[in-house]
This record gives structure tokens, sequence and C-alpha cells, in this order.
């Protein structure tokens, strides 16, 4: 079931132009090994900086986030 809303905002963000990031809870969104992959359908977020390219999400903590402006 989508929140109350929901359907509105989505309908904003394409008007705009504006994608919906995937999982936008995650703490990959802030790191700066992330990499978006987008595909026709599909969208995944992938981890430069882990051996697991794809991990599980949303991501809480992880031991290589390095928050982006910090290096």
């Amino acid at each position: 079931m989508k929140a109350p809303g929901h359907q509105e905002e989505t309908a904003v963000e394409e008007a705009a132009g504006i994608e919906a990031l995937p999982f936008p809870e995650s703490l990959c969104h802030r790191c700066t090994a992330m990499r978006q992959v987008a595909t026709k359908t599909s969208s995944f977020l992938m981890c430069t900086a882990l051996p697991v390219k794809y991990p599980r999400q949303p991501v809480a903590r992880c031991p290589a986030f390095t928050a982006r402006g910090e290096r």
C-alpha cells in the first residue's frame, strides 16, 4: 500500500523530469563509492568499495562508508 500523497509526489517528480531515488533511506546515497545503475525497467545502487558490488538495500551501516565531501 502506498502512503497518502505518494502518487501526487511521483507525478510532480515526473513532470519536473526528476527520477526518484531507489531506496532513498539508504546510506549509499551519501557515500562517495555509490554509483547508480539504471536500465529501462530497473535501478540499482552499485558500490565501488565493497567486494559485494550490489549490497542488499537499504543499507543502514557500512564499513566502507565515506561521506561525500569528506575526502
